[in-house]
């Protein structure tokens, strides 16, 4: 038995729970902060003050951060909460989805990473399709049950359906977190309007 806040005393079972609800929290923030990197790079914030127009330098100094992070966070920002293009025009993000769920805090940064370096290695004409907010939305759910290596399996059948010149369609489809989530290739491929549902376990 140990005491928590206000001097009650918890219980393991108690401090664990604890545990999971602190990890919800800091991921709901770290989703905040993306969004105000993004927010402000879309207002010209890094111009503005003197960061030569890079929100990754705006992220080092904010944020005492190194170079290397910074840049992550950017990214991530960018991805998830979209940006401005080179003209001014508005980028819609990628992983609107993923987004999401990160700001319910339901799965953290390296769940967010995972998945945006599959888009990232994807074609460009596969991001703007009508099958990519589907696959997308599968990766978000599948990510909010499992922890990252959970996104593998379904990760590789999704590029072998949805990249052109990648690998051949997986023939089976092995039991795994994908298809419990409903999240399977053709459902993916099969239509844009798909319905999304669960399947039972």
């Amino acid at each position: 038995m140990n005491t928590g806040e206000n001097g009650v005393v918890l219980s393991n079972r108690e401090m664990l729970a604890e545990l999971g609800e602190r990890f919800t929290m800091l991921w709901r923030t770290e989703a905040e902060i993306l969004d105000l990197v993004a927010l402000l790079d879309k207002h010209g914030a890094p111009v503005e003050f003197g960061y030569w127009g890079s929100p990754a330098r705006m992220v080092e100094d904010v944020a005492r951060a190194g170079l290397a992070e910074a840049r992550r966070i950017a990214e991530r920002a960018r991805s998830l909460f979209g940006a401005l293009g080179i003209s001014g025009e508005p980028l819609s993000p990628d992983l609107p989805n993923t987004a999401e769920a990160y700001a319910r805090g339901d799965l953290g940064s390296e769940h967010v990473d995972r998945i945006r370096k599959f888009a990232a290695e994807l074609p460009a004409d596969v991001l703007t399709g009508e099958s990519w907010p589907i696959a997308e939305k599968c990766l978000a759910t599948v990510a909010s049950e499992t922890g990252p290596r959970g996104l593998n399996r379904p990760i590789r059948e999704l590029r072998a359906r949805l990249d052109p010149d990648g690998q051949e369609p997986m023939t089976t489809n092995p039991r795994g977190h994908a298809e419990k989530s409903g999240c399977s290739s053709a459902t993916v491929i099969g239509s844009s309007k798909a319905t999304w549902t669960r399947k039972p376990d």
